[in-house]
């Protein structure tokens, strides 16, 4: 189960009491749905659960016939048990329609906002939208919420309700996809207000414990990379300042160096994976990392210039 079919199944349960406002999930569900015109309202989905939900608030708000009409189709050697819901008469199409303020002769596919006239008015009819064309990928791999809709006038009045929405400031955008006009969320946190605020309260925290996991993965992983390159910068260094204190040695030049020096010198060479810093502290009168630096660019240039 996907993490998006996890999230319409708890938006199914959630809308299983229907009262008054469900009307409001059943008009999000139908105006994003395969076909919503006098001559079709069909609906199509993967999802036998959606389906059910679907066809009981119909009858139970329109009393009219719905056909179920199933289909396995198989992809990749797998059988997906497509369902396709219709309405097959006329009138109950019409009925529905108008409803709905739209009119038998021309239906203009945007939203009708005198319908939304609440806050959870507005709340049921994108959670029937999310459950008819919506989607979340994976969080694990990117946080990525989005509409798929099929008309551009019905996309727009969908990504201005979605903007208008009081004491959310989502960041929402749009694009052209293969003919679709996709309304999508990139944004975590939003994405995360955004469920919780349909009512998917239990995927959002799911969301957000995926979320938190990754940040700590993050941070380890930036952690061990700052260590592991700060390790390396050190055993190059290291590398470089005892091959000068060799030469300086071989050429016989190791007995004039100051005191100072020499410890230093002879510090390096038994301690080559010791940072700067821990050579500094670890002389007879400990000096601070810029003056053990000063000190080796002093035995580095000599050895240059030998």
């Amino acid at each position: 189960m996907t993490f998006s079919t996890k999230i319409k199944h708890e938006l199914c349960e959630k809308s299983r009491v229907f009262n008054t406002n469900s009307i409001n999930l059943l008009y999000g569900l139908l105006l994003f749905s395969r076909s919503f015109k006098i001559s079709d309202i069909s609906f199509y989905t993967e999802n036998r659960e959606i389906s059910d939900l679907l066809s009981e608030l119909i009858m139970q708000k329109f009393n009219c016939i719905v056909d179920i009409i199933p289909s396995g189709l198989k992809y990749s050697k797998k059988i997906k048990e497509n369902v396709m819901l219709k309405i097959p008469y006329a009138k109950d199409r019409k009925n529905i329609l108008n409803s709905f303020g739209y009119t038998e002769d021309k239906i203009n596919l945007k939203i009708n906002t005198d319908l939304l006239k609440t806050k959870e008015d507005t709340k049921l009819f994108l959670r029937g939208a999310f459950i008819s064309c919506g989607n979340l990928t994976n969080p694990k791999n990117d946080y990525h919420l989005e509409f798929s809709v099929s008309y551009m006038n019905l996309c727009k009045s969908l990504f201005d309700l979605i903007n208008s929405i009081e004491n959310l400031n989502f960041k929402v955008k749009h694009t052209v996809r293969k003919g679709n006009f996709i309304i999508y969320i990139k944004n975590s946190s939003n994405i995360i207000d955004f469920l919780t605020y349909i009512g998917a309260s239990l995927s959002a925290m799911d969301l957000m414990q995926i979320k938190m996991v990754k940040e700590v993965r993050n941070y380890v992983n930036r952690t061990t990379n700052f260590e592991t390159a700060n390790i390396s910068k050190v055993a190059v260094a290291s590398a470089t300042q005892i091959e000068a204190i060799k030469k300086i040695k071989r050429l016989g030049k190791f007995n004039y160096l100051d005191n100072d020096l020499r410890e230093l010198a002879n510090l390096r060479i038994k301690n080559p994976e010791m940072s700067l810093r821990e050579l500094g502290e670890n002389l007879s009168k400990p000096i601070t990392r810029s003056s053990v630096n000063h000190k080796m660019r002093k035995l580095l240039n000599m050895s240059e210039n030998l």
